[in-house]
């Protein structure tokens, strides 16, 4: 999670207000299974984290995020 919230952090916030800051500060203290999971979609995000700027975040790490090579199936 350190390469999303960091590429996040470094793009955007010189231009975050106070009240962003303060939110993204409480996302850095969820634990990074739980954020994984919420940014790919694998489990709800709680109503208090589902913000705008978790939205920004989520839309941030599916851009950044490397694309694994689908698996070749054998016959």
């Amino acid at each position: 999670m350190d390469l999303v919230f960091g590429g996040f952090a470094d793009e955007y916030i010189a231009s975050m207000t106070e009240t962003e800051l303060d939110a993204f500060e409480k996302l850095m203290e969820i634990n990074d299974i739980t954020l994984l999971n919420w940014i790919t979609g694998a489990e709800a995000v709680p109503a208090e984290f589902d913000t705008p700027l978790f939205a920004r975040i989520r839309e941030f790490g599916s851009v950044t995020a490397p694309q694994l090579p689908a698996k070749q199936q054998t016959a």
